[in-house]
């Protein structure tokens, strides 16, 4: 199937992902990083509906925050695309959709990923991805293989999934574009065993050679060829809780291919990792970090049953 462009694209975003309405307030946020069509796209398909765009367009950020002047977009708005190339503090969409607002986070997206990955559907997506949820809410141990050596096991905890369904049709929804991940937060310190990163490094892009790691006690506690790999080393040491072990999702997208970038986590079958704050996923743990990995040909195991397997997913 032919890409869809980018107004087609936009059209899906905000017709069939957000069902904006007539009237609606709709604001559009982004750096200024961000390709400026994705954002003239969003902004003409608002207007073509009815509803009211309001785009704010910010220099960087602040250490995860907004600077301050900006901070007040979110006030009295029906629905949130967040385009930044890169993501702000949660707290913000928390806020937001408390008072009922729609947001869809489109963090680190670039043009190519939104024209390959945004043509799903949606329902069947949303499906797939609600019974993954509810296995790793009801396991209790889940175990993590993969050809290049990861051999990790870890508690679950009971927890809601956090679903990128990509759809965000009533008050208060947060979701996230590409679709396509299913994630959840284990009991924090709880996961053991090795970690081989051999996909990317979410924000630094695709790894050379597969990176060691050992995970004690619920943290990294080491890191081959670190030298080699000096944002990570650098993320894991932000804070007394940067590298705790946060996250585990599986990818589901069928469109999403590995780029090195934020698609790399939708991609059917892929394991991925996520170290410091997992408080977006009902976690514990507060970070001035999150950082995700992603594995390849991973193997999912939930209290013994096979998940994916050599990133097929078999359930």
């Amino acid at each position: 199937m032919n890409l869809v462009t980018l107004t087609e694209a936009a059209d899906i975003l905000v017709k069939v992902c957000a069902k904006v309405s007539p009237n609606e307030t709709v604001l559009i946020i982004s750096d200024k990083a961000q390709d400026t069509q994705i954002i003239e796209a969003l902004k003409q398909t608002v207007n073509g509906v009815g509803a009211k765009p309001k785009v704010v367009i910010y220099d960087s950020l602040e250490g995860g925050r907004l600077p301050p002047p900006y901070e007040a977009a979110f006030n009295n708005v029906d629905v949130v695309f967040a385009c930044s190339t890169e993501p702000f503090y949660y707290d913000y969409f928390y806020d937001c959709t408390s008072k009922g607002a729609r947001v869809l986070s489109m963090f680190r997206i670039n043009t190519p990923t939104l024209l390959r990955t945004i043509q799903v559907d949606y329902e069947e997506l949303a499906e797939e991805l609600e019974d993954l949820g509810k296995r790793l809410q009801k396991a209790k141990i889940a175990e993590v293989k993969t050809l290049a050596g990861t051999n990790l096991v870890m508690e679950l905890a009971g927890r809601k999934a956090r679903l990128a369904t990509g759809l965000a049709h009533k008050k208060g929804d947060l979701t996230f574009i590409p679709a396509g991940l299913v994630a959840v937060a284990p009991k924090e310190f709880t996961a053991k065993g090795r970690l081989f990163i051999d996909g990317t490094i979410i924000g630094a892009g695709r790894v050379q050679k597969p990176i060691m790691c050992m995970i004690q006690r619920g943290r990294l506690t080491d890191l081959a060829d670190d030298q080699a790999y000096p944002l990570l080393r650098h993320k894991l040491s932000r804070d007394e809780n940067a590298n705790v072990l946060c996250e585990l999702g599986v990818g589901t997208n069928p469109k999403a291919k590995i780029v090195g970038g934020a698609e790399d986590e939708r991609v059917r079958g892929t394991i991925s990792i996520g170290f410091g704050d997992n408080t977006l996923f009902g976690g514990k743990i507060r970070s001035q970090n999150h950082l995700d990995v992603t594995l390849l040909k991973g193997t999912l195991i939930l209290d013994g049953e096979l998940i994916v397997e050599a990133g097929q997913i078999l359930v």
